[in-house]
């Protein structure tokens, strides 16, 4: 009888060394015998003998396994009754059945087989995954029976001494890919060559190969490694500036702006690439950018990865990922925490690059206070950093601790900020003279601030993560506490200190400071927009959303060191937007790639706003966006603005109008420039050189407008008006420019401020499309220049009324504030932003 199907307490009293042993014996030779090789002889019975090793043995055979396992030959199981594609689908949540199914690691024993089968079932979704398929809960429970028997039979995996959790990744992997393989025996003959060759494109076992160029170099990887405030990153800058060429790649587009000006400042021409913004400096040898935007075609001297242990994230580990895997320099500095050290050996295992591991101290001490903070509001103190994880939150104890000591006002940073407004109030508070003495803050202050901080105050150890309240985890509140006691700034004298509110809290703040974060155990993977659409040649009726929900069901990954970034947000924006028929699956895939949160509804509207006129092929301007009474931002607007654009309305569809009519007029008289226009403009502009000056502002004109424009004749008077027209709404705009009028109007309360921060994060989510549809008639109407002027508008209005919501009193003994003369790169005033680029392409 197995010894799991033995009463509790028998088991209890089997724990002598004869009893294991001769367990261990029973099951090590029954394995022996079924894999053919000869069973060692029994180790001698006295006391003081060698006992083999269960774990290491389980180790050597899971990797001579690694290659049995491709040539065991399957045996053919009988298809179920109903067809494999066609049944009703559902999602059915992966369950546990109790306390012995949880993960691998957190208990000490080994995973039985049966243990370890619905562990891997509930860890990798099965049951979910074969539903994107056809097969119900029903017919999914009988083929994970025959499979299951079918691995016992054939031996797929050594199931004698359990699985260690040290054999999970690696045991995961390889029944992972049997079972993709098994499910092609339930396939209609008709469907099984589609099925294979699905499962070929979803083949995710070997990324290193997918950068071949990378390969054929001999990169020198080194790793910086340390806790925060240990001058890790400084010392890859260093070697970054001093290089011929070189690019960064940051989490954030704040450290990629700090780079970029930080570069400039010394003498160092810097371009400056994210994913909503772009700039090129003349004779710039260095690239400052977001990791996402990393260039992998250009060679370069030296990289710097900033932030390795993101590469365990959900959502964004790919991109470190392709970043590791795929940048093509001589030598790349990554920089981070320690726990990201195994996997980064696993991946240079893989792509036969040297790897040298530098580790750093803290360059200032920190230490856990005795005691929390006595009076709480009332004890907080100049140099402080109060931490909450809400916006809501953030705003009540800003106010509770300037109405608790009206002599302190409070700078705030939460993830809603654009980050300008973020750097600014950083500034605020960094600057002795500002009158900011506290800052309140999420843990958006964790990551790519300098920040002049004694003291790290924690008003609360859990946080909501949109489905439920958990405590912090050992990284973050580490991450967080260590902004305590910044090198180089104020209070070089004394240590940093860590905090919080409450005795509860502040003891979980010490026993968590003092432990060790897991390392991370494998790096995000996503696949690339050509990898879908391939996928997508073979299912051409499957929505966008259903072609992504088929390939994480398909797809086989070496979970020894990878893993398949989380579908979700990609799978809701692509079913926002997989009505629009015009738009291809790659143009689909690249919108859906935005940084748009689905649970926003304002966000979302925005997002499915500009899909759709990208399907019509019209265009919408940022202004369009901005004055459209259904997405409800007009009333962010200045009043002068409003008014305008109600009056202006029937003068810009006259406009539109008289646009279409010369488009048609266009078409039917010179067909082959307009076809050259709308692929690329300048280009065709200049290959007809014969053509007049007005005839290449007529294609100008036309590349701006879309295909569906009305064929109708236009007149010399109409399109003299056509003209006027367009000249008018330029002026109307430079004229507000010229009156250093604001575009937005101050903000008042929370609720203004948090409707202009959706307004901020829709004109991004409108960047960062422009940049990737770069000429196309949606929207070539407000050139990027002027995009980015908006953004800034709406950064300044922001900052303002942060400003304004600290009310009206002023520190005792301190002289009116009225501007900031010392700090670098200030934010432009409202109204001097308009006048120094036009606003449409």
């Amino acid at each position: 009888m197995h010894a799991r199907l033995l009463p509790t307490a028998v088991r209890a009293r089997a724990t002598t060394a004869t009893t294991r042993r001769v367990v261990f014996l029973s099951a090590y030779r029954t394995f022996t015998a079924a894999t053919g090789s000869d069973p060692p002889p029994p180790p001698p019975e006295k006391d003081n003998a060698k006992k083999p090793d269960p774990a290491a043995l389980a180790r050597a055979v899971l990797e001579s396994m690694r290659a049995r396992s491709e040539a065991v030959k399957k045996s053919t199981p009988t298809p179920n009754s109903a067809p494999f594609v066609g049944l009703p689908r559902i999602n059915l949540e992966p369950t546990r059945t109790g306390p012995k199914n949880k993960a691998p690691g957190t208990g000490p024993r080994n995973l039985s087989f049966s243990e370890f089968f619905i562990y891997w079932r509930d860890a990798e979704a099965i049951v979910r995954k074969a539903g994107e398929f056809g097969l119900n809960f029903k017919a999914t429970t009988t083929v994970l029976r025959d499979f299951r028997a079918h691995v016992l039979k054939h031996k797929v995996l050594p199931t004698a001494e359990g699985f260690s959790p040290d054999d999970i990744p690696l045991a995961t992997s390889i029944l992972s890919a049997a079972w993709v393989e098994f499910l092609a025996n339930y396939v209609p003959a008709g469907q099984r060559d589609t099925f294979n060759g699905l499962c070929e494109t979803a083949d995710l076992r070997n990324p290193h190969a997918w950068y071949p160029a990378a390969r054929l170099m001999k990169r020198e990887i080194i790793m910086h490694v340390g806790p925060t405030n240990s001058g890790k990153t400084h010392e890859a800058l260093a070697a970054l500036e001093a290089a011929d060429s070189g690019i960064y790649c940051g989490p954030l587009r704040l450290l990629a702006h700090e780079i970029q000006e930080r570069f400039a400042a010394n003498g160092t021409p810097c371009n400056l690439v994210t994913g909503e913004e772009r700039r090129e400096m003349p004779f710039a040898r260095v690239t400052s950018c977001t990791v996402e935007m990393a260039d992998l075609d250009r060679e370069v001297d030296v990289a710097v990865i900033d932030e390795i242990q993101v590469i365990g994230d959900s959502q964004r580990g790919w991109a470190w990922t392709q970043a590791v895997l795929g940048l093509r320099a001589r030598t790349i500095y990554v920089c981070g925490e320690a726990t990201a050290v195994p996997v980064m050996e696993q991946l240079c295992k893989a792509t036969g690059d040297t790897l040298t591991v530098r580790k750093f101290t803290r360059l200032r001490p920190l230490e856990v206070a005795k005691a929390p903070v006595a009076g709480r509001h009332r004890g907080v103190e100049p140099g402080d950093c109060v931490v909450a994880f809400s916006r809501r939150d953030v705003f009540r104890l800003k106010s509770e601790i300037e109405v608790a000591d009206p002599n302190v006002k409070c700078a705030v940073v939460y993830g809603a900020l654009p980050p300008e407004t973020r750097a600014q109030q950083a500034r605020l508070f960094n600057d002795p003279e500002s009158g900011y003495d506290v800052l309140v803050a999420t843990d958006a202050v964790g990551m790519g601030l300098n920040l002049a901080i004694h003291r790290v105050i924690f008003s609360t150890v859990t946080k909501y993560d949109g489905k439920s309240t958990s405590p912090l985890s050992v990284s973050l509140l580490k991450q967080i506490g260590g902004r305590a006691g910044r090198f180089g700034k104020a209070h070089i004298d004394t240590p940093g200190v860590v905090s919080a509110f409450y005795h509860r809290d502040l003891k979980f703040v010490k026993e968590t400071m003092a432990l060790t974060p897991p390392d991370i155990a494998s790096a995000g993977l996503q696949p690339s927009s050509e990898m879908i659409e391939a996928f997508a040649l073979q299912l051409p009726a499957e929505p966008l959303s259903g072609l992504l929900a088929k390939f994480g069901a398909l797809a086989r990954v070496n979970s020894e060191q990878y893993f398949l970034c989380n579908f979700d947000t990609l799978q809701d924006l692509a079913k926002a937007i997989e009505d629009m028929k015009n738009m291809t699956i790659g143009e689909q895939y690249q919108f859906s790639l935005a940084p748009v949160n689905p649970n926003k509804p304002e966000a979302l509207d925005c997002f499915k706003k500009i899909a759709w006129h990208y399907n019509k092929g019209v265009p919408f301007s940022m202004f369009d966006m901005l004055k459209d009474e259904e997405l409800g931002f007009a009333s962010t607007l200045d009043t002068s603005i409003q008014k305008e654009f109600k009056a202006g309305k029937q003068r810009h569809l006259r406009y539109e109008t008289l646009m279409a009519r010369r488009y048609a007029w266009m078409h039917a008289t010179m067909p082959d420039l307009v076809a050259a226009a709308a692929s690329d403009p300048s280009s065709a502009a200049a290959a007809d050189s014969s053509s007049s000056p007005s005839d290449r502002v007529q294609l100008d004109l036309a590349s701006s407008v879309g295909p569906d424009a009305r064929h109708m004749h236009m007149s010399d008077a109409e399109a003299e008006e056509m003209v006027a027209a367009q000249l008018e709404a330029r002026a109307l705009l430079h004229q507000h420019a010229a009156a250093a009028v604001p575009l937005f109007r101050p903000v008042r309360s929370e609720e203004q401020l948090a409707k202009l921060e959706t307004v901020h994060r829709a004109i991004n989510t409108y960047l960062w499309l422009q940049q990737r549809f770069i000429g196309h008639p949606t929207f070539v109407q407000t050139s990027p220049d002027a995009c980015a002027m908006v953004a800034r508008e709406c950064e300044t209005t922001i900052n303002d009324g942060l400003r304004a919501l600290s009310g009206s009193r002023r520190p005792k003994g301190r002289p009116p504030r009225v501007v900031i003369k010392d700090i670098s790169n200030p934010i432009p005033r409202p109204g001097t932003l308009l006048a120094s680029a036009p606003l449409v392409a």
